[in-house]
């Protein structure tokens, strides 16, 4: 009975974790702030979705926090750089082959015929999907990432 009421709490707790991180869940915590924005612009931010001339607020509401945000200074001015990032997995096979000389505790080396070992080795490498460029408090430059 335990078990079952464990496992009830974890799939709860996931559900509640994922509810927050959707554009619906940032405009049920900010629904004034939602309002204050054109139609059109709530229509975009509903779906996840940005466009040039948008606020940090309109940007943040859609997409949720960026991962990464950097700031950098031009003879046009400062920018605000938002990245918002991902990881991809890619699996690679790799051969060992260890030595064939084995050394026993009297210190006698002797021949032994090992065959190769082959592994698979999961490498995660992190990316930029999506970049964001603020001048002035706007958008002034998405840049996606094709994968």
């Amino acid at each position: 009975m335990k078990r079952y009421m464990f496992g009830n709490l974890a799939v709860v707790s996931l559900i509640v974790l994922a509810g927050c991180a959707t554009p619906e869940s940032r405009i049920k915590d900010n629904p004034g702030l939602f309002a204050s924005f054109p139609p059109e612009v709530q229509q975009n931010v509903r779906q996840g979705q940005i466009d040039i001339g948008y606020t940090p607020e309109m940007v943040e509401m859609a997409l949720g926090k960026p991962d990464k945000i950097e700031t950098e200074k031009a003879a046009e001015g400062a920018r605000d750089i938002w990245s918002y990032t991902d990881t991809t997995s890619t699996t690679e096979q790799q051969t060992y082959t260890p030595s064939p000389y084995v050394t026993d505790k009297d210190g006698d080396t002797t021949y032994q015929y090992r065959p190769p070992v082959t592994v698979n080795s999961q490498k995660l490498q992190e990316y930029e999907k999506l970049h964001v460029e603020f001048m002035n408090g706007k958008v002034t430059k998405i840049k996606t990432a094709n994968r």
